[in-house]
Parts: structure tokens; C-alpha cells; sequence
């Protein structure tokens, strides 16, 4: 009778996976504890070593449940999300990598560009989707919360000389950004940068117990980052809303401003064609008759400099023009004396 071998995540993958997992067992919870391979479906009733199957258990809970289904009960469900994140950040100091047609292309570092494999992650069984690579995941593992904790307290110590908090209470904060996920930590983070610690009249002490205060006070600092995070969003949306307003009153003065200076070319045309007749053989010939039309010309001319509204420059432009007519029915009466 032939049985099955048992494949195995490798000493490279399983502790990814582990990772992934939240770094507890997830029938208990228990952490700090040497994880086994477990199976949420025993593999002899003929389950696979697939990522959805398989899950790290204490001793304990792994020999309790051996023959029965295992409950998943502290597994985060984005697990498989949280893997490939984890396996291609591992896989980057040894392979490069680029996606393309729902493919990896991974080219080791050492290798020519012809030696590159290609893996499908979209049809992979262990269920890593393509689109997946680049999402980040709300929930955070021990060692992400660590990062995430040591790039709070470097903002802070930036902001403020606030102290560097030790021991415990590190540990208390660490533990807090895997209870309560990246987005809740980062929130109660800005509440607790929103707050002033070296304003006149505070005591030193108060500074001084500041990452207690932010432990104790996790929930309190929430609200209050809710509330900051809330007046940044609309005081955002405001200042969106008064650059519209600004740029559309920026808009309609550039409107403005080219009307008048076509307006203004348009009056200077008129002009400079009324007064082509006061000048050369026509003016020698006719000037009788243009004597009136050479002394309102300057008239003219010193309406339109003084003109500033399209109004104004209508009524130079209409006024010149119907002199200009004029003077041509002038002209007109006695064609003879014209050429």
C-alpha cells in the first residue's frame, strides 16, 4: 500500500509563515512558545500542505487536536496577504524582481538576465495573489511593531527631547501596536504628538513619564489623535476649497485682464485709422474740412489713456468710430477734392 509523503515548508519559508501568522499559535494564542506544523484539517484524512491548511500550534494544542479539525482562532485573516509581503521582502537582498502580466520575474542578483525564472503568483497554490505584493496589512507582527514603536519614539525625541522609554514600558507599547493594529497605533500616536509636553507650567515630571502616560492612556490618546486626524481632513478640505475659490478668482481675472487688452487694441486700431486722413496729401488737400477732426483727435487720444474699464474703452472705441464716419461723409461731399 503506497502512502503519500508529506511535503514541508523549508527552514527559508516556515518561519515567514510563522510571521505571517501573527508569531502565536493560532488554536491559544500562546506565544513565545516553539511552533509545530499544524493542520487545520489533519493531513492523514487527506488535506494538503497548502498555506490555507496549515497553521503554527503549540505542542500542547497541536497534540490535543492530532485526530480532529484544529480551530483557527487567533490566525489573522489576511495572513496569506501578510506572507507574500514578508517572503518577497526576505527573497530582496538575493533575487530582483518586477511584476508584469501577473507574473514575477525574479533575476538573481548573480545571474545573467537570460538565467531569470518565472513564477506565476497568480495561479500559485498558496493562494498569493499578483495584486497582493504591494498592499500593506493593518494588523502588524511582533517584529513590524517594534519598527513602527522605534519610528515613533525617533519622532518624538525630533519634536521634543522627550526620553527614550526602556524595558517595560517599551514592551507595554510594542504590545499595544499588535493589539490594536497599525492603523488604531498610529492614530493614538498622533494624538499623542498632538500634545504639547513642553508648554510653560507643565511639570517635568509629566514629561518625564510621558511613554507610561501614553500606555495607561492608549484609548484617551486614540480619541484624541481621532479628533486631530479629523481637524487635519477638513482643515485640508478647506484649504482645497479656498484654493478653488482662489484659482477661479485668479481665472476670471485673467479673463478680465485679456478682454481689456483686446478691447484696448481694438480702440488704438480705431484711432490709428482715424487719424490717417490728418496726415500726408489728404490733410494738404482737405484741411478745411479735417480742421475739427485734427482737434478732436487729441481728445480722443487722451480718453482712451485714461480709460481703465471695458466700459470706458467701449465708449472711446464707439465714440472714434463714429467720428471716423463722419469725417468720411465729409470727405465725401466733394470727391474731387479727395484724390
Amino acid at each position: 500500500m503506497s502512502t503519500r509523503k508529506r511535503p514541508s515548508l523549508d527552514s527559508f519559508t516556515w518561519p515567514i509563515f510563522v510571521e505571517a501568522c501573527g508569531s502565536r499559535c493560532s488554536c491559544c494564542g500562546e506565544s513565545n512558545v516553539k511552533f509545530e506544523h499544524g493542520h487545520v484539517i489533519p493531513y492523514r484524512l487527506g488535506s494538503s500542505e497548502s498555506l490555507d491548511n496549515l497553521i503554527p500550534v503549540c505542542r500542547r494544542c497541536n497534540a490535543k487536536h492530532k485526530k480532529l479539525e484544529t480551530p483557527v482562532t487567533f490566525r489573522p485573516a489576511d495572513y496569506l496577504e501578510r506572507f507574500s509581503i514578508l517572503f518577497l521582502e526576505r527573497l530582496r537582498p538575493q533575487l530582483s524582481s518586477y511584476t508584469a502580466n501577473g507574473f514575477c520575474y525574479l533575476i538573481s542578483s548573480s545571474e545573467h538576465a537570460e538565467n531569470k525564472h518565472v513564477i506565476s503568483w497568480r495561479n500559485a497554490e498558496n493562494g498569493i495573489q499578483n495584486s497582493l505584493i504591494t498592499r500593506s496589512s493593518d494588523t502588524l507582527t511582533r517584529r513590524e511593531a517594534e519598527r513602527i514603536v522605534e519610528s515613533l519614539v525617533t519622532a518624538a525625541r525630533r519634536k521634543l527631547p522627550l526620553p527614550i522609554p526602556y524595558g517595560p514600558t517599551k514592551t507595554s507599547i510594542i504590545n499595544l501596536a499588535v493589539q490594536h493594529g497599525r492603523k488604531k497605533f498610529e492614530l493614538a500616536a498622533e494624538g499623542f504628538m498632538a500634545v504639547d509636553w513642553s508648554m510653560p507650567g507643565m511639570p517635568d515630571s509629566v514629561q518625564r513619564d510621558c511613554w507610561p502616560q501614553f500606555v495607561d492612556g492608549f484609548n484617551l490618546f486614540l480619541r484624541s489623535g481621532e479628533v486631530h486626524r479629523a481637524n487635519v481632513e477638513r482643515r485640508k478640505k478647506r484649504d482645497a476649497e479656498e484654493k478653488l475659490k482662489q484659482d477661479e478668482v485668479n481665472r476670471e481675472s485673467r479673463a478680465r485682464e485679456a478682454e481689456l487688452v483686446a478691447k484696448r487694441v481694438a480702440a488704438s486700431d480705431v484711432l490709428k485709422r482715424y487719424a490717417q486722413p490728418l496726415t500726408g496729401k489728404s490733410w494738404r488737400l482737405n484741411r478745411e474740412k479735417l480742421l475739427p477732426f485734427a482737434e478732436r483727435y487729441k481728445f480722443f487720444e487722451a480718453q482712451l489713456a485714461k480709460a481703465r474699464t471695458l466700459t470706458e474703452l467701449q465708449l472711446v472705441h464707439d465714440t472714434v468710430s463714429q467720428a471716423y464716419d463722419s469725417m468720411q461723409a465729409r470727405l465725401a461731399d466733394d470727391p474731387g477734392e479727395v484724390a
